[in-house]
């Protein structure tokens, strides 16, 4: 009897098993499905990015130049990010409540620890900046980047002495670690309908990886189930080797590594009548039809799911969204044909195409390979003096509009690309005018501060998902992360505290605000203000009497330094330098007077090839309401 009820216990859970990967084969259909005209843009893009094109309609001969406008540009925009990340200290902020054990410097203090202390799988540390800078190329060219933020256990070597004092003993010890993982987007499936029924990560991983899941103390995954993995994989590859003709055979074997697909499944199970089976739950399906990790509920105490999707140019009513290059790649492609027009237009109209009189040449196999230039040709005696043997016939010019067109095309990838000759450190042109540059600038300053609120909206959720994350295991961390940034009482009072009674102290009630990206442009602008103001008054005698009188020169000019990040006590003056205070402003009033003409009487220089009251325009008209 004990049998029988055993046996039909297995077989519920195998059936339960074939109805939930049959359910899941479903949703990745759906989602695919849902995605596969955003998918071809990505591909297009990345191919962009990595300067390939299609060339198969050019002829042998053709130029097939590919202009790097693509991969420039994405990293412009990628540094842009990372700068503002780093640039100014912690771009974070936490806020605590009253009675938490942590303030909210402490709580930045140790999560900036160990953001900045995020392992890859060869244990090389990377920090958070870098994965979102990485992440913004690929929400660029792919319209979202997804991270998912989780950890796990890695093995670091730890060395100590010997009780004897002679030898250094290798001990490997397994720290949790957090590793928020940035994920590729066609490796990332969720339900189309934006309703959040479902979502998937699909990767690979090594089948000893998968073993020693199933083998640890609790087990990951399914040890029984995962034994028949491994089963089903052999017989294939015995199926496989049988296949194989004679011819086939003497190929090089497969290698030992054995790949399982996983499929890491968060979301709703329903019923086959629509309603739900288990809500809130994660299962796990390795080579699509092995349930090696049975639904159970949501593992994180934040009570959500591990990703986090950040889109940079949000789009209604889809999922999916918009990617910024989606407009600029064909202007770059655009861009690289008339290029390469122009290029072999030019080329043409130099060499051209060459005839020849064979009967004049006394030796005609001198030119069976072409003409060389600075080659010479002997002729025999049936030429005809004063005639050439070689004539040249022209194939081919550059258009007469053809720059024109060029500089047009190149102007719109800027202004797409929100981008401009400024912003990638060239002068613009004399021609230009400073009303034209700030237009320019402007044109594209409301488009990035939209998309970086945007980016950081969700680098808010990140953060936030990161830290709780971690005050979860945080048990199983290093001890060093609390000591080096807490202190050893502080350590001392958190160790005390149960992992639960520590996450409700700290987590409940906790905010994350990112403010990075903003802080980078608004200290730009700000800046750019205090230069207009100093520029109107140095300008008026009567304004600049009133400015000095009124506020404080030094102040201004350490304001003006820590605008730009730049600390003014670490240019202030030694008391040896005080001293020579007398004779460096003799020196600098008679370096004035030469530039300004031989003395104070002199006229003001507009500066050499430069437009008079440029500066001042350019910082008037960028910001007109607020100076």
């Amino acid at each position: 009897m004990a049998e029988t009820d055993r046996q039909v216990s297995g077989n519920d859970k195998e059936a339960r098993g074939l109805t939930v990967v049959q359910a899941t084969d479903q949703m990745m259909r759906e989602a695919r499905d849902g995605r596969l005209n955003r998918m071809v843009l990505n591909r297009r893009n990345r191919d962009a990015y990595y300067n390939k094109q299609d060339w198969s309609g050019k002829i042998e001969g053709q130029s097939r130049e590919f202009l790097p406008k693509v991969s420039e540009t994405v990293e412009q925009f990628s540094a842009f990010i990372k700068r503002g990340l780093t640039q100014f200290g912690n771009f974070f902020t936490i806020d605590m409540p009253e009675d938490a054990p942590l303030n909210g410097k402490q709580m930045e203090e140790w999560l900036r620890h160990v953001l900045n202390n995020i392992p890859n799988e060869d244990m090389v540390m990377t920090t958070i900046s870098t994965k979102i800078s990485d992440g913004v190329k690929v929400g660029l060219l792919e319209s979202y980047m997804v991270f998912k933020v989780h950890g796990r256990r890695f093995n670091v070597p730890f060395f100590r002495v010997s009780d004897d004092g002679k030898d250094v003993i290798n001990e490997e010890i397994s720290p949790w670690r957090l590793t928020p993982d940035l994920l590729r987007p066609e490796d990332y499936y969720e339900d189309p309908t934006g309703r959040g029924l479902y979502r998937i990560h699909e990767s690979e991983l090594d089948l000893h990886i998968i073993q020693g899941l199933a083998e640890q103390d609790p087990p990951v995954y399914d040890k029984a189930v995962v034994d028949m993995l491994i089963s089903d994989m052999e017989q294939k590859e015995i199926d496989a080797r049988n296949r194989k003709t004679d011819l086939e055979a003497k190929v090089t074997p497969p290698s030992f590594r054995k790949r399982v697909v996983i499929r890491e499944c968060w979301g709703t199970l329903l019923n086959p009548n629509g309603s739900i089976a288990e809500k809130d739950v994660m299962w796990t399906i390795a080579n699509e039809r092995f349930l090696i990790g049975a639904p159970v509920k949501w593992p994180f105490w934040h009570g959500s799911h591990p990703f986090v999707k950040i889109p940079i140019l949000r789009a209604p009513f889809t999922v999916h969204h918009k990617a910024l290059y989606d407009q600029v790649v064909p202007l770059n492609i655009a861009l690289n044909e008339l290029f390469n027009l122009i290029l072999d237009g030019g080329l043409a109209s130099v060499w051209g195409v060459k005839e020849v009189r064979l009967d004049w040449l006394e030796d005609p196999s001198q030119v069976a390979d072409g003409i060389v230039q600075g080659d010479t040709l002997a002729l025999n005696a049936t030429a005809v003096p004063g005639q050439s043997a070689v004539n040249q016939t022209v194939t081919g010019q550059v258009p007469n509009d053809a720059l024109a067109t060029y500089n047009l095309l190149d102007r719109e990838f800027n202004s797409s690309a929100l981008t401009n000759d400024i912003k990638l450190g060239l002068l613009p042109p004399k021609q230009v005018k400073a009303t034209e540059v700030v237009e320019a600038s402007q044109s594209s300053a409301v488009t990035l501060d939209s998309i970086l609120k945007d980016i950081e909206d969700g680098l808010n959720l990140l953060i936030e998902k990161a830290c709780k994350t971690s005050l979860q295991f945080a048990d199983l961390m290093d001890a060093s992360l609390f000591l080096d940034t807490l202190g050893e009482a502080k350590s001392i009072e958190l160790k005390r505290m149960t992992p639960a009674e520590r996450f409700a102290k700290l987590a409940v009630g906790m905010r994350c605000n990112v403010n990075g990206l903003s802080s980078t442009l608004a200290r730009s602008r700000d800046f750019q203000k205090v230069m207009a103001i100093l520029q109107i008054a140095s300008g008026n005698p009567l304004l600049l009497q009133s400015f000095v009188r009124r506020y404080n020169i030094d102040k201004f000019l350490d304001h003006s330094m820590q605008l730009l990040n730049i600390n003014p006590e670490e240019f202030k003056r030694t008391r040896d330098e005080e001293g020579q205070l007398g004779n460096e402003l003799s020196a600098a009033q008679a370096v004035l007077g030469i530039t300004q003409g031989g003395g104070p009487s002199g006229g003001a220089s507009t500066g050499p090839g430069g437009e008079s009251g440029l500066q001042s325009e350019i910082n008037q008209q960028a910001n007109p309401s607020e100076v």
